[in-house]
């Protein structure tokens, strides 16, 4: 029998739209998302939005309230914390494994991306710093080889760019994010499981603090 090719449907067309705009900045927290306007602007019928915005929600980019309808997501700083104590635990649990492993061909693929890393750094590229950065605990996780642990990781990561604003402020010190990763490549080189681990979920505590010192300065800009 021959195959059929694939082709995404509407409402997964209408969601990769929408989610563009919104990790884009163009669509802000709290914006409502009026899926007629959306609709006339995309030249689709309702159905498509309206479906594109139930992804949209269960990727957590989106919220709905009844007499509010659907609007981007505005994390408080618990909702935050949530976030990254699970990628805390991800990412810890996913070190550990590959210490444990010791292949030199995930220390190799890691060290790469840092190298990337202290590039974008060197360059003061922040854009290109943060797409290394998301590519370097992406592979952290996958290099396990446990698509579970890659699907849960994966669930968080929309929400969390939604809300970062890529400027020099996403990162306390440029230099140091580089830093920083080396020391957990060389714990899984090491084969130590302890302190890769143990990195691992320091690297994300401290991400999540600064995110959350950040959106506090944002708001009380936007205040004033």
């Amino acid at each position: 029998m021959q195959a059929i090719a694939a082709h995404p449907s509407l409402a997964t067309e209408a969601a990769a739209l929408i989610r563009q705009e919104i990790l884009a900045g163009r669509m802000k927290s709290g914006d409502r998302l009026v899926e007629t306007r959306l609709a006339a602007e995309m030249g689709i019928s309702r159905a498509p939005v309206r479906e594109a915005l139930k992804l949209l929600r269960a990727e957590g980019l989106v919220g709905q309230e009844p007499n509010r309808g659907a609007f981007v997501i505005s994390l408080t700083d618990a909702d935050v914390r949530e976030l990254y104590d699970v990628r805390a635990a991800l990412e810890a649990r996913a070190a550990r494994v590959l210490a444990r492993a010791h292949r030199g061909e995930d220390v190799a693929a890691l060290g790469g991306l840092v190298e990337h890393l202290e590039q974008a750094a060197s360059e003061g590229d922040v854009h290109a710093l943060y797409a290394v950065d998301l590519a370097f605990h992406t592979a952290l996780v996958e290099l396990t080889g446990n698509g579970r642990l890659l699907e849960l990781f994966n669930r968080s990561v929309p929400a969390l760019r939604a809300i970062i604003s890529l400027d020099e402020r996403a990162y306390g010190s440029l230099a140091d994010v580089a830093r920083a990763h080396w020391a957990l490549v060389k714990a899984i080189e090491e084969g130590n499981e302890n302190v890769a681990s143990r990195y691992a979920e320091q690297h994300v505590d401290d991400a999540s603090t600064h995110v959350i010192d950040q959106l506090r300065v944002e708001r009380t800009e936007a205040e004033g």
